[in-house]
């Protein structure tokens, strides 16, 4: 079955601006994960003498560069943030498929799938990694032999070309794996590719789609945010930018996440003819 760019693209942000609340409260605590990570590197920071004040930091920073490897509290600071902005990461994905699909996760606050499906996530991902990182090299070593053996500008741009196009075929493909490994399905990769077939272009008309106007809204609120800052400042210095720091991070970490989420659970139900609630 096709996909209807145009019905999943209403249909993904009525979904998310009707529940509003239900989409924040699935995200909220990989958020609180997150947020706890990213503090206390902070504090590790803060703890070996840098200033909080951001200006400042970034000059301390340039300054001790090249001590901070060899920083035990700093590098424990950074390896607690990695681990926790994985959790994050992983965590609202598969929290937000899983309401989008099944809606599940709406009703509470706390919701973390540490178990086999998250760390079948990342082992998918770690195959996906080595198998185009394979592909890469396959291409460069193609590309670079052809240029030796026929010495032709043109024909490295066309190898190039052709490979790029279908690597970006072979991702779109298989882009439903994520999704399927988050609602328990066998076989994610193989099923994303079956379900996918004839859809390629359309799937990526539609996320274009949806990244464009999501662009455009975050935009929109920037600049509207940037005119309001003028009043703002006027009564604390700075107000403003903390203002639209704080719209971003939400229309990213929500508005981005949710939406995309919602539109890919749709695709596949649309495509699998699956109609779980």
């Amino acid at each position: 079955m096709h996909i209807q760019i145009m019905k999943i693209f209403t249909m993904s942000f009525q979904n998310v601006w009707n529940h509003m609340l239900e989409w924040f409260r699935v995200a909220y605590a990989p958020l609180v994960i997150f947020v706890l990570g990213f503090l206390f590197m902070i504090f590790t920071y803060w703890y070996v003498g840098f200033p909080l004040d951001f200006k400042s930091a970034m000059m301390s920073y340039v300054n001790k560069a090249a001590e901070l490897p060899t920083d035990p509290l700093i590098q424990l600071g950074n390896g607690v943030y990695f681990i926790t902005h994985l959790i994050f990461a992983i965590s609202i994905y598969i929290n937000n498929i899983r309401y989008g699909v099944l809606h599940e996760g709406g009703k509470r606050w706390w919701t973390l799938h540490l178990n086999w499906r998250f760390l079948k996530m990342i082992l998918y991902a770690l195959l996906l990694g080595i198998l185009g990182g394979a592909y890469v090299l396959f291409a460069a070593g193609i590309i670079i032999g052809a240029h030796y053996l026929l010495m032709s500008v043109a024909v490295d741009v066309l190898l190039g070309t052709v490979f790029f196009i279908y690597g970006l075929y072979l991702l779109f493909r298989i882009s439903l794996y994520g999704v399927l490994i988050a609602i328990d399905k066998p076989n994610p990769i193989r099923t994303s590719w079956v379900l996918l077939k004839g859809n390629v272009l359309r799937l990526l008309g539609l996320y274009l789609l949806l990244i464009l106007s999501l662009l455009g809204i975050t935009l929109l609120g920037v600049m509207g945010l940037g005119l309001v800052g003028i009043a703002l400042d006027l009564v604390s210095v700075g107000l403003s930018m903390i203002l639209i720091c704080i719209f971003v991070f939400f229309m990213f970490q929500f508005i981005f996440l949710a939406v995309l989420a919602k539109a890919s659970a749709l695709v596949y139900q649309m495509v699998s003819g699956d109609k779980a609630r």
